[in-house]
């Protein structure tokens, strides 16, 4: 733009007219360019210093992935955005992996170890834009803290469910007692002890009930339980 300014002063008055319009347009297109290039700039700054959780995670790797394409063809290098996409899918897996509440407490210790090697040894490596240690760390103490919510939330509905079991049949007596006695997967040791009133109040129950209970308890029993049972008995 610069030589074609420089040529239109040596050049037909008449043809600098026609061409005036045209250096405008272009210099406009040129200034908005250079505006669009820097605000893509500013947003995929932004992106990459924006902090890294379970929240969050799902946000950050659609806007790079968006980056990632507007980005396409400008010579811009990319490798830092892919490795920090591989980065936030390498967590989203992660969080996959440690959220569930469903598995017990010594899987999800073996998880927690395995993830170290997976996690937050590979991407150290890469010196990605999220601390792995950092990230790594912050989700198991949400995971474990969702966890020691769950326990307290079960236990929390047993105290509830059989604040009274005056009235419980022998058959809902030891129903009672299988419930608590299988937990959660993720029940916390710490909460056994707010167990503790209920689970003497139906063995109380149970003695109350007498033979009827050991009739029901014996009914509960499998087939093959039953025989060795009266096998016993008998033998």
């Amino acid at each position: 733009l610069q030589g074609c300014a420089a040529s239109m002063r040596t050049v037909n008055p008449g043809i600098v007219d026609e061409i005036g319009p045209v250096y405008k347009q272009l210099t406009e297109i040129k200034d908005g360019l250079e505006k669009a290039r820097k605000a893509l700039d500013k947003r995929a700054g932004t992106v990459l210093s924006r902090e890294l959780t379970r929240e969050t995670a799902r946000e950050i790797r659609d806007e790079i992935e968006t980056i990632l394409r507007l980005y396409e063809g400008t010579g811009k290098n990319q490798e830092d955005f892919r490795d920090a996409r591989n980065e936030v899918d390498a967590y989203l897996t992660l969080v996959g992996v440690l959220s569930s509440t469903e598995t017990t407490e010594e899987m999800f210790r073996e998880r927690i170890e395995q993830a170290k090697v997976d996690f937050v040894e590979k991407y150290t490596e890469l010196e990605p834009p999220w601390a792995p240690q950092e990230v790594f760390d912050e989700l198991v103490a949400v995971c474990e803290k969702a966890r020691t919510q769950a326990s307290r939330a079960w236990v929390a509905r047993m105290l509830e469910k059989y604040a009274d079991t005056s009235g419980l049949s022998p058959q809902e007596t030891i129903a009672a007692q299988n419930e608590i006695a299988r937990r959660i997967p993720c029940f916390n040791p710490k909460d056994a002890a707010k167990l503790a009133p209920i689970e003497k109040a139906l063995a109380r129950r149970n003695d109350t009930l007498g033979v009827d209970s050991l009739v029901a308890q014996f009914n509960a029993l499998s087939p093959a339980a039953k025989k060795q049972f009266l096998s016993r008995i008998i033998g």
